[in-house]
């Protein structure tokens, strides 16, 4: 079997897996859902990351309640260096018996537009994508 040209694929449907799974959860506890990508981490072999994006049509003072309760759900504290005009919540998560190893936790969102607009748009797209 080859993936040959559709990794891009493969990995759009991972992550609509892992965003229905994780918003299940968050669903049950009353959570705004988020769009979530389980991704190996770049700057340790062997981590993988779980990030969930609000989506783009919660910002400001919405996107910083919406990433408060996820916090609070998920046992994550505040990222001390957020990126310019965001509002963040790491962690991590036990789950080694099936990745070998704990999973780092980030939710973020845009807290102040104008900030953000103003950002090095060669970080990231100019709008985050909106929510699931």
């Amino acid at each position: 079997m080859s993936l040959d040209g559709d990794l891009d694929g493969l990995m759009e449907a991972v992550s609509a897996m892992v965003t229905g799974y994780v918003n299940g959860l968050g669903r049950a506890k009353g959570l705004t859902p988020l769009y979530w990508q389980l991704t190996a981490s770049r700057y340790e072999a062997g981590r993988y990351v779980l990030m969930g994006q609000i989506g783009g049509e919660h910002v400001d003072a919405a996107a910083e309640s919406i990433a408060q309760e996820w916090a609070a759900a998920m046992n994550l504290t505040r990222d001390p260096e957020p990126l310019p005009g965001e509002v963040a919540y790491v962690g991590t998560a036990e789950v080694s018996w099936a990745l070998g190893t704990p999973v780092w936790l980030r939710v973020w969102g845009v807290a102040d537009r104008d900030v953000w607009s103003r950002d090095d748009p060669a970080w990231r797209p100019e709008n985050p994508p909106p929510g699931p």
